[in-house]
């Protein structure tokens, strides 16, 4: 029922829109050495010439994006993630997630018809590119979405990677978004999978990282009450602390670099396995947004915010941060951009 082909589930196309242009603060940065990126979740592409101009005036060389549709109802049967790659005249590289089925279940914001997934747009070549498979899938969408969430689906997360050539540095972009409908732990133990493919591109030389994530980190405040989106027992364990200041604790301030650590102990009284506290300790990643005033969604008048987007890089001197989208004009998101330069 798809008006636009689009990719199968874990499978990935990348596409050039470049045509040689460059605007003026750009070539700016270029000489300067300076790197801008973006994050955002833009939510299926509902409002996809505001995200355009939004994106378009932002300017920057890299930007990671999630709930790309191609081929969907609910989003006019565009292919949202092209769009925005061709206004923008950007190079291009999307994986698809899931096979949205076109189904009399759906309501007509969520009719689907095409594929869905994320994206990783850039001004620079992109020399590579990755699908991150997990070993860990908290939900089985072919079998229960459905049933358990109006949403009838094929496939299952995914996530992508490039590495990206610029002229003064060449670094490993992540477009990152784990499941909404389980609890911290299981996104965690998502998370490992990623940090193990960080890791193996530190190994192969490519130490600079940039990850623009939707970690959906929201199991807190009225969340609490659902057991749809609170699926584990740090549903009232955590009181007291955000999702987001949980992963801070328990992840981001687990560096490697401190001597004598090798895992994260921590992990093993909620139950992860030795391989998984082997892999989640922290090679220096860092985001430079405030776990709590930093939200990046809001809504049911405020008794549901969170921090769930993230943008965490790797020898990168952070010069300049910004937030958008602050009314949720385009998007149920806000961006996050960091300006500055690999080391």
């Amino acid at each position: 029922m798809s008006h636009v082909d689009g990719p199968k589930p874990g499978n990935w196309i990348q596409q050039d829109f470049r045509k040689g242009k460059i605007g003026c603060t750009a070539k700016e940065r270029d000489v300067q050495g300076k790197i801008r990126a973006v994050q955002w979740n833009v939510e299926r592409g509902y409002q996809l010439q505001g995200v355009v101009e939004e994106l378009r005036k932002v300017d920057a060389d890299v930007i990671c994006l999630q709930e790309i549709d191609i081929g969907c109802e609910r989003s006019q049967w565009k292919d949202t993630g092209r769009e925005i790659a061709r206004a923008l005249e950007m190079n291009y590289c999307y994986v698809t997630e899931f096979e949205e089925i076109h189904s009399k279940r759906r309501s007509p914001t969520q009719q689907g018809g095409g594929v869905h997934g994320n994206a990783i747009l850039t001004r620079h070549d992109i020399e590579e590119v990755h699908v991150i498979h997990h070993k860990f899938h908290p939900v089985n969408w072919e079998r229960d979405g459905e049933k358990l969430h109006g949403e009838p689906r094929r496939g299952e997360r995914v996530q992508i990677a490039a590495r990206i050539k610029s002229p003064f540095a060449e670094f490993m972009a992540y477009s990152v978004h784990l499941e909404v409908f389980c609890g911290m732990l299981a996104r965690l133990k998502q998370f490992a999978d990623v940090v193990e493919h960080i890791k193996s591109s530190i190994e192969r030389g490519y130490g600079n990282i940039l990850i623009g994530a939707d970690l959906n980190t929201m199991a807190h405040g009225i969340a609490r009450l659902s057991p749809r989106y609170c699926c584990d027992r740090m549903r009232f364990l955590s009181l007291g602390s955000t999702e987001s200041e949980w992963f801070r604790k328990n992840y981001l301030e687990i560096k490697e670099s401190v001597p004598s650590r090798n895992e994260n102990g921590k992990l093993a009284s909620f139950g992860f396995s030795k391989r998984e506290c082997l892999v989640l300790t922290n090679p220096d990643l860092t985001d430079p947004f405030d776990c709590v005033k930093d939200f990046t969604i809001y809504n049911h008048w405020g008794l549901m915010k969170a921090k769930v987007d993230w943008l965490m890089t790797r020898n990168f001197l952070v010069k300049k941060t910004e937030m958008g989208n602050l009314e949720f004009a385009y998007s149920d998101h806000r961006w996050l951009m960091v300006e500055g330069e690999f080391q």
